[in-house]
């Protein structure tokens, strides 16, 4: 499959970005002594840049990703979110990248060909193993080999492993630049026309700023170089003039700059500016700007460039406002078509001339409430369609009271949810509730986003940030956090058998064994008719008692809220579990039997042995150390070196050593990083990260209760097989038709075998068989206490097996 990518509406052109031969001639790098031997090709080859790197217009660009290829922060997220869900569809196929290597994906969004997925290395982990630098060296040449192999002509690398993996930019810098320069060498990299290395925080930029003339000197320093370090001057296989014209090249093809300005000034504004986050910033840059850039750059300003809904399990979202009911689809036409049919009924003489008989006058009424009823029925078996005839698109989120969200595929259904307005500590919120989440609006950016915590900032948080907490402090704190964030519960409602059936009586396979039945009676099948009515009210009953059970088992997933020692406003206090906020610094201590660990936690005091057989299906305990020992200024490492520092709520706590040596010593309990004294229960100190549907265990229910509900076998296979039946049920009525007119049989007798001739194509039982082959599996799987949460994967898994 070519690698292809939609393009972006604005992007920096590769031309733009400036070469190391237009740095030099800028003075925007300053030339070192150097053992490397200068090359003009390679200055004109290799380019270096500061900004966003889903920008570039380039043919690859290469991620700096984790394991999972999932995304995750920093710039891994950014690019995920940039190209759209059908990027993280495409990495979920690849089943992970170990650490050192890379794999290719289209760019389907970005305005590059291809992503390169580079998995770099976790610094301190992989140090003490001095596998490191070959980690990080493998990442740069797996990328170059795979832009090679594709035929790819440009690839910008963001800066691999320096963000929350804690690679140091001065040792990364130098290992890209080394690994980038021996590829050249060895003439690998021959194919390839640019090579850039794009930065966006400003130590990365500074560490390639600084070693890059160590690797690539300019050419016409070469004879000063070398005789400074006594060093033979370099024979360099170019003349002077090449030299100046390669090394010009790519400064002529900049846009022009107003005519007061030097040379070297021109060319310096021409260049793509670093990227900014303050708004400031970027609104005096525009004004400074002619209209045509103003205009290119404010379609890249982060509220612009946001989705409606920011979250990679959302494809889409639109805004609306609902509409009265009698404007409704499935109302307001009817309104007319209603009265001019009893304007024909009603009056003998349009009714001898249009009508005729009763027959043509069941037909034509019948045929009014089929299309109003299936209208109707549309509401409620398509959301769009729902929009479409319930509501308008509203312009922005001040006038919008609904919003139509649209999950990725297999991450549930799409609703129409309406808009929530609130306000919380003298500020206006806006949100809405999908799928048991919080989505609250962010101006700024003018989008919705999960509830944020402290644990998904980018960059991380430090550690003292938790080292020193001393809880929530105020009164005021805490209304506020209880307000945003709400109770630490699972809220599983389990809906009424009526409510359930309902929804199940306007699915589209039941109504279509619904309007069988009813042609069946007026063909005058009486008990086959009232049997199989009976057949399909008892199966659909069976399939809302199964739901209702799944969704009791769901509610007993959740803990049973207990008593906690909890510090807050200055002192240890007793308080439920639900009543956990986000900040609370907590005591941990043995959970019961039947209990488990409340919310998702960090250690910060203290160690544990948990089982986290309820996450990771495994039974083996597992040891939680603290985050007591390590340095402050160091940022948090969620999947690095604090991993094990995290109790996931529903876990349970088997024992817990709280640093003394018996549990009576209570007077050599170490000071903890704030001065708060020791629990009274003599617990590991953690604090809460995240709580109630945010935390593992219930992101975990959520997949389950979301995951795809009506699954059956092979409905591609089923709808094949239905369409070639359909072709010869539709020939066999064309031929009842005719013969049956020929011979003057009764019209109304003669329509209804035509329609029992095509519904014939589908029997009743087809989808209680579809249902029951994915069912039985369920069943199956459950006997050996497995629980799919996406059994729509089991038809698939049959077709592999």
């Amino acid at each position: 499959m070519p690698l292809v990518s939609k393009m972006a509406s604005s992007v920096i052109p590769l031309f733009e970005i400036p070469t190391l031969t237009a740095l030099y001639q800028l003075g925007r790098l300053s030339p070192c002594e150097t053992t490397e031997t200068p090359n003009a090709i390679y200055n004109d080859k290799i380019s270096l840049i500061r900004n966003d790197i889903t920008k570039l217009e380039v043919d690859a660009i290469v991620n700096a990703a984790n394991e999972s290829l999932l995304g995750g922060g920093g710039v891994d997220g950014a690019i995920h979110r940039a190209a759209g869900p059908r990027l993280v569809r495409e990495c979920e196929k690849l089943d992970g990248c170990p650490t050192g290597d890379a794999k290719i994906t289209h760019a389907y969004n970005l305005p590059c060909k291809a992503v390169i997925h580079a998995v770099g290395p976790v610094y301190y982990t992989s140090k003490r193993q001095n596998m490191h630098t070959n980690f990080l060296q493998s990442c740069y040449r797996r990328s170059l080999q795979l832009a090679v192999k594709h035929g790819l002509k440009s690839i910008a690398f963001s800066a691999l492993s320096t963000g929350i993996y804690g690679y140091p930019s001065e040792e990364a810098a130098v290992t890209a630049l080394d690994e980038v320069r021996g590829f050249l060498e060895q003439g690998e990299g021959d194919s390839l026309e640019r090579i850039v290395f794009c930065s966006f925080t400003e130590k990365d930029e500074q560490a390639y700023e600084k070693y890059v003339p160590e690797f690539f000197p300019p050419v016409e320093r070469a004879v000063e170089c070398t005789t400074a370090k006594n060093i033979e001057p370099a024979i360099v296989d170019v003349n002077e003039a090449s030299v100046l014209e390669n090394s010009t090249s790519a400064l002529q093809r900049v846009p022009a700059t107003p005519e007061h300005a030097t040379d070297s000034e021109s060319h310096a504004t021409s260049l793509p500016s670093p990227p900014t986050t303050d708004p400031t910033i970027e609104a005096e840059n525009l004004e400074r700007q002619p209209d045509t850039k103003k205009q290119k750059n404010l379609t890249l300003t982060p509220a612009n460039m946001a989705p409606l809904v920011d979250n990679s399990q959302i494809k889409s979202a639109t805004l609306h406002n609902p509409l009265p009911l009698a404007l409704h689809a499935y109302i307001w036409p009817f309104l007319v078509i209603w009265p001019a049919f009893f304007a024909f009924y009603l009056s003998s003489e349009r009714y001898e001339k249009y009508m005729q008989s009763s027959e043509w006058t069941f037909v034509w009424s019948g045929s009014i409430i089929t299309l109003q009823s299936l209208i109707w029925l549309t509401t409620h078996w398509n959301v769009e369609l729902k929009a479409l005839f319930t509501s308008t698109k509203a312009r922005d989120v001040r006038s919008a009271r609904l919003i139509k969200v649209v999950p990725v595929a297999n991450a549930g259904s799409a609703e129409i949810c309406p808009l929530r307005r609130d306000n919380v500590g003298g500020k206006q919120n806006v949100s809405f509730l999908f799928q048991k989440r919080r989505f609250l609006y962010n101006p700024e950016m003018n989008s919705f986003a999960p509830l944020s915590y402290a644990l998904d900032e980018e960059p991380k948080p430090q550690l003292r940030t938790f080292q020193e907490s001393r809880g929530l402090t105020s009164t005021a704190e805490i209304t506020r956090l209880s307000q945003h964030y709400g109770d630490n519960t699972f809220d599983i409602p389990v809906p009424t058998f009526t409510e359930l059936f309902k929804e199940h009586a306007v699915a589209p396979f039941f109504v279509f064994q619904i309007f069988c039945v009813g042609l069946w009676l007026l063909d005058e099948y009486w008990y086959y008719s009232l049997f199989t009515l009976f057949m399909l009210v008892v199966f659909e009953s069976t399939v809302v008692w199964q739901r209702q059970r799944t969704l009791n088992e769901f509610r007993g997933m959740s803990i049973k809220p207990y008593d906690i020692w909890v510090y807050r406003q200055n002192k240890w206090e007793e308080i439920q579990s639900d009543k956990l906020l986000p900040g609370d610094l907590v005591s941990v201590g043995r959970t019961k039997e039947d209990s488990g660990v409340a919310c998702d936690m960090l250690l910060i005091e203290g160690s544990t042995i948990v089982n986290e057989a309820m996450l990771s299906g495994e039974s083996t305990p597992v040891l939680k150390d603290s985050i007591q020992l390590r340095p402050g200024e160091a940022a948090l490492e969620p999947e690095g070196l604090d991993k094990n520092a995290f109790l996931f709520g529903g876990t349970k706590v088997m024992q817990v050593t709280h640093g003394t040596a018996s549990e009576d010593a209570s007077d050599t309990v170490p000071v903890h990083a704030s001065s708060v004294e020791p629990p009274p229960d003599k617990g590991a100190m953690a604090v809460v990260v995240k709580t109630g549907f945010e935390t593992s265990q219930g992101s975990l229910v959520r997949t389950m209760i979301y995951s795809t509900e009506r699954v059956s076998a092979n409905n591609a296979e089923a709808l094949l097989f239905i369409l070639f039946l359909l072709v010869f049920a539709i020939a066999a009525s064309w031929y009842v038709w005719q013969e049956g007119v020929a011979k003057d049989r009764k019209r109304s007798k003669l329509l209804l075998d035509c329609v029992l001739i095509v519904t014939s194509v589908v029997p009743p039982e087809l989808p209680m068989e579809l249902s029951l082959a994915v069912n039985t599996s369920l069943a199956a799987l459950s006997r050996y206490a497995i629980f799919c949460t996406e059994p729509f994967r089991i038809p698939y898994a049959g077709s592999c097996g």
